[in-house]
């Protein structure tokens, strides 16, 4: 099979039933996995001002292989449209993230992995109700 993140050059002609063939078309494509991040919280609902921790595992889809030393930038994003202060965490060997917020109001956590040459970018989010 093919291997993430290797490339691999195609070429491609045509040839006719008469012996006559075109110029070959020449292309690489380098395969890469698709990827889950999940955005966990032991609570969904909190009082203004209590502090969330925040957890999540970044793998592949096919396998469940961890991605270690991944950067996950974790995006707050409340209600009315705006954004909130980014953080970046790194995944530890198994793919696991973790990180804590003080939430003032209901908020949207994005977790965002960009990818990189063997793996697709993925997204997890996670809303925290103020109450």
């Amino acid at each position: 099979g093919l291997n993430d993140g290797d490339l691999y050059s195609l070429a491609i002609a045509a040839v006719t039933d008469v012996g006559g063939h075109g110029a070959p078309a020449v292309t690489s494509v380098r395969p890469r996995a698709a990827t889950r991040l999940t955005v966990l919280s032991t609570v969904h609902k909190v009082h203004a001002g209590h502090k969330v921790a925040l957890t999540g595992r970044l793998s592949t889809v096919t396998g469940g292989h961890s991605i270690a030393g991944a950067k996950v930038r974790i995006t707050p994003k409340f209600a009315n449209g705006g954004t909130g202060h980014a953080v970046t965490v790194t995944t530890d060997s198994f793919g696991v993230w973790a990180h804590a917020f003080r939430v003032t109001r209901t908020t949207t956590y994005v977790a965002t992995w960009v990818g990189n040459k063997a793996t697709l970018p993925s997204k997890g989010h996670r809303k925290i109700t103020v109450f």
